[in-house]
């Protein structure tokens, strides 16, 4: 779905966002970029948030 669209990820990002998917948890990173291309996935970036 992403790589169709032309957005793909890294292949350990691409693990950590399934498994957070399939666990329902939220990824924590300074690399929301990337993992905001992941529909569905709740992410935050703590080091915005200081």
């Amino acid at each position: 779905l992403l790589e169709s669209k032309g957005k793909t990820i890294g292949p350990l990002d691409m693990l950590i966002a399934a498994h957070a998917l399939d666990q329902d948890l939220t990824i924590i990173s300074n690399n929301i970029e990337e993992f905001s291309r992941i529909p569905n996935l709740k992410c935050q970036n703590w080091i915005c948030e200081l």
